[in-house]
């Protein structure tokens, strides 16, 4: 947690070897982790001007620019890392990147193609599991999605994302008791993130029929800083509402039989 120590550190042994290309990387990546894109743009291209065949600076260069929002030059870096560097075409975390960015420039078969092949390369690359998940479940082809988050998080049993993703996949499978343990699983690794919350009351109220619990799950959302404030007070009122008409409903039946009985 010590980054001033970190970057001291990796600066000071890039200054002592400044052909050692795995120094140059990890800091380019704690940059882009910092959230120091630009630093981490400008790092990579000097880190190409020392060895222009290395394709973990590829990798996190054209990361960079996707985290900056730049999807053209994103695209540009991954593949010209592929077409110039011999055996980059075989390298699955450049494929799985490449992939991501064409599903984030919206060209589904292009991405669906190359998150394949990093599969093909390396099964068990969590980040190509992600995204052909991400891919299949913006078709709703949960029969897909759900084998390959499972096989995701069996491999990183510890990351929230993908407990939370799986939960909706569960619930889009008809699996609501896997859906809630993976929300709860979600909330016990992150609890700082609300979202499984908002997704539990989805699922009690809509699924479950639990409307006192659904209110209760959008309501710790609110409570905790949900960014969607605005759409889980639409769902309170929606359920408040459906409860109300389920009661209504359930009295109508009752009086409806006891008239039926006095007859």
């Amino acid at each position: 947690g010590d980054s001033a120590a970190a970057f001291s550190t990796w600066e000071s042994g890039i200054r002592n070897d400044p052909e050692n290309i795995g120094l140059r990387v990890a800091m380019i990546g704690a940059l882009r982790k910092k959230g120091k894109i630009d630093e981490a743009i400008v790092a990579s291209k000097e880190a190409l001007k020392v060895n222009a065949k290395s394709i973990a600076v590829y990798n996190n260069f054209g990361l960079a620019y996707l985290d900056k929002g730049n999807i053209v030059l994103a695209k540009f870096i991954f593949q010209k890392a592929i077409q110039e560097i011999d055996g980059a075409e075989q390298n699955a975390l450049l494929q799985s990147n490449l992939g991501w960015t064409f599903y984030r420039d919206d060209n589904l078969p292009a991405a669906t193609e190359h998150l394949k092949k990093a599969l093909e390369l390396d099964p068990n690359l969590v980040p190509a599991l992600v995204y052909l998940a991400r891919v299949y479940m913006d078709d709703h082809n949960y029969g897909d999605t759900v084998p390959l988050l499972e096989n995701a998080a069996r491999l990183d049993p510890n990351n929230a994302d993908i407990q939370l993703t799986l939960g909706v996949a569960y619930r889009g499978s008809g699996r609501l008791d896997d859906a809630k343990r993976a929300y709860e699983r979600a909330l016990a690794l992150e609890p700082s993130d609300p979202s499984p919350h908002l997704n539990l009351g989805v699922l009690l109220g809509d699924y479950r029929k639990d409307y006192d619990g659904a209110v209760n799950e959008f309501n710790q959302y609110i409570a905790a800083g949900g960014k969607e404030k605005v759409l889980a007070e639409t769902y309170i009122k929606a359920v408040k509402k459906e409860k109300e008409d389920s009661q209504k409903r359930v009295a109508a039946e009752a009086e409806r039989k006891a008239k039926e009985e006095e007859r």
